[in-house]
């Protein structure tokens, strides 16, 4: 059995139900550990101080570190440790590695090239966003913070391109320049649609779920609700989600005068599945957006969906097929789009149709098995 290395940057915790986790269903080919910095915004133990634990799922083991006093500096010097001590570690006295992976190219791909180094290891970097593009549209106005980390990310991204023994893309044009295209896998992330049992019944409501706001165009849906609300006042507009004060007050003003537009806190992932479950329509309106796990789910609750013709989500949504696109951040476009749906419900139900055959016949956990597993054959059989 192949034994890899997981590098997670948290700092969610997974889901004990095993059909919930990619690692369970990896355990059919695969065995070995996940090194996750921190487990949730607290500490479920009620631990005051750093402290590790270890978890089991499948052929896998966590191990989780608690940090959540450390000042931001230190703690990012304190996950690199957790990564690097406890990699080496596990690596020598419990089963050398066949392969590292990394989920990200910050804190978790810098660690993967360093354990690399000194565990002469296959290095595999996997890319969940458009690292060119995150840090700007994190929030509103980008500071001046946000501009050095995009800088700096460049320079990392690069680097570790260089380094790392093969590349996992979510969409083909995700990181501009790679050229070695033997170097790359690109296939979808893990979500555990075969849980979804879709219903024919929904309320009248449009849902979106997600954060950062800003970066996922939640302003430009509120400006492109209100140009329809008029024709259509039995709908209202729920966004779910976490945003910060003060920028949750941008959107607050933007929703003013419509009292169909509810701005909620966000909430567990499985109350937000049973929201979806519910909802007539879902829009996800990214300014840059990798593929979106929120575009499967919503496809495997059988709901028609509008998103964004960027990045990597028309990899997924092939517009007038499971879904369709708007110009991004063009309020106009959306505003169209969702006359288009909400006035032709038989053409809404074939879109949502479409894409739960779509996302059951290409991006199911087992086909996410498969493509795991033969990337990383590919990696092992190269001998350099």
């Amino acid at each position: 059995m192949i034994r890899i290395l997981y590098l997670s940057p948290g700092p969610s915790p997974y889901s004990e139900d095993p059909r919930k986790n990619m690692f369970y269903h990896l355990s059919k080919y695969f065995c070995g550990n996940v090194l996750s910095p921190l487990w949730g915004r607290k500490n479920p133990r009620s631990i005051k101080k750093v402290k590790e634990i270890e978890r089991a799922m499948g052929n896998f083991r966590y191990h989780v570190t608690f940090s959540t006093r450390l000042p931001w500096l230190i703690k990012i010097l304190w996950d690199l440790f957790f990564y690097l001590l406890k990699g080496i570690h596990l690596h020598y006295f419990r089963g050398r590695y066949d392969a590292i992976i990394t989920y990200g190219a910050f804190k978790t791909g810098i660690a993967g090239y360093l354990l690399k180094i000194f565990t002469r290891t296959k290095l595999i970097i996997r890319f969940p966003g458009n690292p060119e593009k995150s840090f700007i549209f994190n929030q509103v106005r980008p500071n001046s913070l946000d501009i050095f980390k995009q800088k700096i990310s460049k320079m990392i991204v690069n680097f570790l391109i260089k380094k790392a023994d093969h590349i996992n893309l979510l969409y083909p044009d995700q990181i501009n320049g790679l050229k070695d295209k033997e170097k790359i896998s690109i296939f979808h992330d893990f979500s555990s649609i075969s849980l979804f049992k879709p219903t024919n019944e929904s309320d009248k409501f449009i849902l979106f779920l997600g954060y950062p706001w800003y970066l996922k165009g939640v302003d430009i849906l509120i400006k492109a609700f209100k140009k329809v609300s008029k024709d259509f006042p039995d709908y209202k507009l729920k966004i779910v989600g976490f945003c910060p004060y003060p920028e949750r007050m941008y959107f607050e003003r933007l929703a003013e005068g419509n009292s169909n537009i509810e701005l909620c806190n966000p909430i567990p992932h499985k109350k937000a599945m049973e929201l979806m479950s519910r909802c007539s329509l879902f829009i996800l309106p990214s300014r840059t957006e990798a593929m979106g796990r929120v575009l499967l789910e919503a496809m495997a609750s059988k709901k028609p969906i509008i998103a964004s013709n960027v990045d990597g989500i028309p990899h997924y949504i092939k517009h007038g097929f499971n879904g369709l696109l708007f110009e991004s951040e063009n309020v106009e476009d959306l505003a169209e789009k969702i006359k288009i749906i909400l006035s032709n419900p038989d053409y809404a139900k074939k879109l949502a149709e479409n894409g739960y055959n779509y996302v059951h016949q290409h991006l199911s956990e087992e086909r996410y098995v498969e493509c795991f597993k033969k990337m990383v054959d590919k990696v092992l059989s190269n001998k350099n």
